[in-house]
């Protein structure tokens, strides 16, 4: 994985070091994943909501409103993330959605 800290402003944007596409195909079953060794950046792209958990592979559809949870808990997703520091100590996470569709997570190195 290349270093971000070492590229010119000229090389933005690059090109992500790899890429992930998970296919969505039955609403309301969560698909898992694994970071690859050396990412440290994710960007998730999607043409459906959906929700990630960054370090678990236990994320869940809400069902009613939920209560603020801090982002070191297995329980703490987010709806539609953007770009995301891959936390410290984890080894892959996982999606949901409520609908069919695609989600595409491109890592970037250090």
């Amino acid at each position: 994985m290349r270093t971000l800290g070492t590229m010119h402003p000229s090389d933005n944007p690059v090109a992500p070091d790899f890429v992930l596409t998970l296919v969505v195909t039955v609403a309301s079953s969560p698909r898992t994943f694994d970071w690859p060794t050396g990412a440290k950046y994710a960007s998730f792209g999607s043409d459906c909501n959906f929700f990630a958990n960054y370090g678990s592979t236990a994320v869940t559809l809400p069902t009613s409103s939920l209560a603020g949870v801090s982002s070191g808990s297995s329980a703490c997703q987010e709806m539609n993330p953007g770009v995301r520091a891959i936390p410290g100590g984890s080894t892959g996470g996982s999606i949901i959605s409520a609908s069919t569709g695609f989600v595409t997570i491109a890592f970037y190195g250090p």
